[in-house]
């Protein structure tokens, strides 16, 4: 399922594959992009709900308007809406807000989704904010989303981390080399910093900071807590962006080291595929390709070694790959597919050889395999451009 799923995503992208943020582990649909469908949004208070006698569950709720995040005429001056939905009152201890979504249907408002917030959340000035900055560029969007990223809403926080999400490398980069990087330390030293924001910060660190601060990263990396988070591979960026070669000589070290922990030495091969794919002006690519075939004799993680390199072109490891593929160590369904694209595709006669050989056991398998390699080849066309950049 794991590979197959991969390929369908494959298949379903083809060419059109932007260069997104690699450090967030969040991304999806934000609220801004919500907010460019919407006709109509405000903020405000409920009250006067009321149920629906005749009807299980059913009834209406008055919000009272605070704030209008993006305006329509059909308001004209309103000071509050009916929901045709009964919300329970809130907990006067634990006062909330709706931020509300409408629609026009035959000029009439239709509300058609409601957000509750802590009374205290700043999300209306947030969501206000980003709406103002629709036409602006991705850049200047990712500055004013700088400022949300740590907000203490969760909400708004994991919002700004996915307008980071769906933003690409290039609009990132730029921006991030100017972020302050004395703030991004206070976030990273922060004990009770979510882990789903490391990566991200991290790799903030390592585009904005200087030399000295590698030490900030080696402390996360040695933390128990953290080093086995989701966001290592931005940890390890942020490292070699810092500091190259004591950076990349960290990672040489994991990647060469079998015993280590499988989600480390992933981060570590995710981070060297962040360097070739996006900066490989920092380690040669030759280094990097040499380093990762390292990969493919160590069982746990040989199939995504091998099919790194083959999206790489790197035929130079054909006889690791031959060696493993007839080593009964590495007999996975994962590394056994893996082998048999990396030698579909390898131009040379010994990985000819063995697809003959393996055509001949199972005529199926392989013709079904190389049937999933052509659909990756296959072009569609582009998808609109949201506006967050992706």
């Amino acid at each position: 399922m794991r590979w197959l799923g991969a390929l369908v995503l494959a298949s379903l992208l083809g060419s059109s594959v932007t260069l997104a943020c690699p450090f967030c582990s969040s991304s999806g649909t934000t609220l801004s992009q919500d907010a460019a469908s919407a006709s109509l949004i405000i903020y405000g208070t409920p009250k006067n709900a009321k149920l629906n006698p005749a009807q299980f569950g059913a009834g209406t709720t008055e919000i009272d308007i605070q704030v209008v995040i993006k305006d329509h005429p059909i308001l004209a001056g309103r000071k509050s809406i009916t929901l045709n939905k009964f919300l329970p009152p809130p907990d006067p201890k634990k006062p909330s807000k709706l931020l509300v979504f409408c629609d026009i249907f035959k000029n009439e408002l239709d509300p058609y989704r409601g957000l509750p917030f802590d009374a205290k959340s700043q999300i209306a000035t947030y969501l206000k904010g980003a709406v103002a900055l629709k036409d602006k560029t991705v850049g200047e969007r990712l500055v004013f989303f700088f400022d949300y990223l740590n907000d203490e809403d969760d909400e708004i926080a994991r919002d700004a981390m996915n307008e980071f999400g769906n933003s690409d490398y290039k609009d990132y980069r730029p921006v991030a080399e100017k972020f302050p990087a004395e703030k991004i330390i206070g976030w990273l030293n922060d004990p009770g910093l979510p882990l789903s924001r490391l990566g991200l910060y991290a790799s903030m660190l390592g585009h904005c900071g200087k030399p000295e601060h590698i030490g900030i990263i080696k402390k996360i990396l040695e933390d128990p807590a953290r080093r086995f988070s989701g966001g290592v591979d931005g940890v390890l960026a942020g490292m070699v962006l810092l500091s190259p070669k004591e950076g990349w000589r960290y990672i040489g070290d994991l990647v060469g080291n079998p015993n280590k922990e499988f989600t480390t030495r992933y981060a570590a091969l995710k981070a060297i595929r962040f360097l070739k794919e996006y900066r490989p002006e920092i380690v040669a690519p030759e280094e990097l390709t040499a380093k990762l075939a390292v990969m493919i004799a160590q069982p746990d993680i040989s199939d995504l070694a091998i099919e790194e390199l083959r999206r790489w072109s790197y035929w130079k490891a054909v006889d690791q790959v031959l060696a493993v593929a007839n080593d009964s160590k590495f007999q996975s369904a994962f590394t056994r597919k893996a082998t048999l694209r990396y030698l579909l595709q390898c131009p040379h006669a010994s990985g000819k050889d063995f697809v003959a050989k393996k055509r001949a056991e199972n005529p199926e398998y392989v013709k079904e395999t190389e049937e999933l390699l052509k659909l990756e080849s296959v072009p569609v066309s582009e998808p609109p451009k949201s506006a967050a950049g992706k």
